[in-house]
């Protein structure tokens, strides 16, 4: 039988080192820390009964938006199925491809991007938290 294929994936949120989902990612190969090239609307809130975490919203002229820096990680299909049930895809997250660099090298990689439908609605305010090269980082407030 074949192994299981492995998936770059790409976090920003819970799911870092550090974080409480991050356990979710045990048995999956950190590769480094990355920035996005794709810019992005991000948002912070909970729900009720929740932590805090972060969404981001694909580009939207009217909105302000960067990149996002984050983590990249190598998955099996097993742990891509398990990180599609928490971020509840397609309800509330879509999982898209990223443009991120890996190793110094421009690579492909899974983001899961909130549903504009479900999150614009959401009343939570815009995240605008940055790094020193300007890229949205998130942390727990």
């Amino acid at each position: 039988m074949p192994p299981p294929m492995t998936h770059r994936v790409f976090v920003y949120g819970s799911l870092k080192r550090g974080y409480w989902n991050s356990a979710l990612l045990s048995d999956s190969v950190f590769r480094g820390e990355t920035v996005t090239e794709q810019r992005y609307h991000m948002l912070s809130g909970r729900i009720e009964g929740s932590r805090a975490f972060p969404v981001i919203l694909d580009d939207d002229p009217a909105l302000s938006v960067r990149p996002v820096a984050g983590e990249i990680y190598h998955v099996n299909d097993e742990c891509l199925a398990q990180l599609d049930r928490l971020e509840r895809v397609p309800e509330s997250y879509e999982r898209k491809i990223a443009d991120v660099t890996e190793g110094g090298h421009p690579v492909k990689a899974y983001i899961y991007v909130g549903n504009a439908a479900r999150w614009k609605r959401s009343g939570w305010r815009p995240w605008t938290g940055v790094n020193a090269n300007g890229a949205l980082v998130w942390t727990e407030a």
